[in-house]
């Protein structure tokens, strides 16, 4: 091609002083017309005028009919397909290319570098993005759906409950708390801790049964506080897995019910049985209450911490067994009586 050459003149006469090139190439301002319209789609070609070559630094102007699906070439006036990238080298991504979108490229020697793209985009969704908000993406402006929940509160009532906690953003004020009813340290046994709550409730055993007294003439002395004596049957049952702290022997006959209490000294400690005090109550049947009387005042007694069978005798508790005075009031000695047992430890 011919080098056609500019002539510049200063407005003075004779002034080139001021001119520091009066005669300058075509080619350094045939650069401003370098524009056209690439077909294609990811592969696209475009006819630019005033582009014999790729040169390094070769800057052009190219309206894109059809957006890019993901990495992109171009091809300059059958110069040869080259990468378009983003600028800094980070490949395309699909959308970056919008469909009639005019942009520049710069070539750097190896591929074109798109300018003016925009910045890098990360990977939120509007449902990442709170509701009333907006965030730029490769698609453009999307407004956000995550729902704003503010601070959540719920309460658990029951072992196990479960509380779903809604999707969308918190302030981080929220709480769920555990709440159960009765749940308190008189409540739990001691020595257990539930939910924080250190139990204070001291755990009792319990057993009963009944023993047959079949002699109503067979009866044994027993020995008071003071070593003196009274006469009763002995209620003797064994095989417990407890020493009881309370025992209470009940007979029934004939509608009159007797009701015997066994329990140790209230200065005793727990378990300990340094003597029975007795409390004798008789009830008959279509009265209401107990009967004027029928009272017994109560009886202590010195008690063993071994079993005997002598007569007078010990009353007895020990770790698994115990044997108690019982003033039966059936004494027919046709009938045997049947005493119920509750032993309490």
């Amino acid at each position: 091609m011919a080098i056609k050459k500019i002539q510049i003149r200063p407005e003075g006469n004779n002034d080139y002083a001021d001119v520091l090139h009066p005669e300058t190439s075509v080619d350094m301002v045939v650069g401003l017309d370098r524009y056209g319209v690439a077909s294609g789609t990811n592969t696209y070609t475009v006819t630019i005028p005033n582009t014999p070559a790729l040169t390094t630094g070769l800057r052009v102007t190219v309206k894109f009919t059809n957006a890019n699906t993901g990495a992109a070439t171009l091809n300059i006036n059958g110069l040869g397909a080259k990468s378009i990238v983003k600028a800094g080298g980070a490949a395309l991504k699909s959308g970056n290319i919008k469909a009639n979108g005019v942009y520049t490229l710069v070539y750097d020697g190896s591929v074109f570098q798109l300018q003016g793209e925009g910045g890098e985009y990360g990977t939120a969704q509007a449902s990442d993005v709170l509701s009333g908000k907006t965030i730029g993406t490769e698609n453009g402006i999307v407004t956000g759906t995550m729902p704003n929940r503010g601070a959540v509160t719920h309460t658990i009532t029951t072992q196990g409950g479960s509380y779903t906690i809604p999707a969308g953003y918190h302030n981080g004020s929220g709480k769920v708390t555990a709440s159960f009813a009765n749940l308190v340290a008189g409540n739990v046994k001691s020595g257990v801790n539930i939910g924080g709550v250190a139990g204070t409730l001291l755990p009792f055993n319990s057993a009963t049964g009944t023993v047959t007294i079949s002699d109503r003439f067979n009866s044994y002395s027993f020995y008071k506080v003071g070593n003196s004596t009274i006469s009763a049957h002995s209620v003797e049952v064994s095989g417990l897995s407890f020493t009881p702290k309370v025992i209470i022997l009940q007979e029934n006959f004939y509608g009159i019910a007797s009701t015997t209490i066994y329990h140790a000294y209230p200065n005793s400690s727990p378990g300990s049985w340094g003597g029975l005090d007795r409390k004798l109550y008789w009830f008959e049947s279509g009265s209401s209450g107990f009967e004027s009387g029928r009272t017994a005042t109560p009886i202590n007694f010195r008690v063993s911490s071994t079993p005997n069978s002598s007569s007078p005798k010990f009353a007895y508790v020990t770790q698994d067994s115990f044997c108690l005075p019982f003033p039966i009031i059936n004494d027919d000695n046709y009938y045997p009586t049947q005493v119920r047992w509750i032993a309490v430890g």
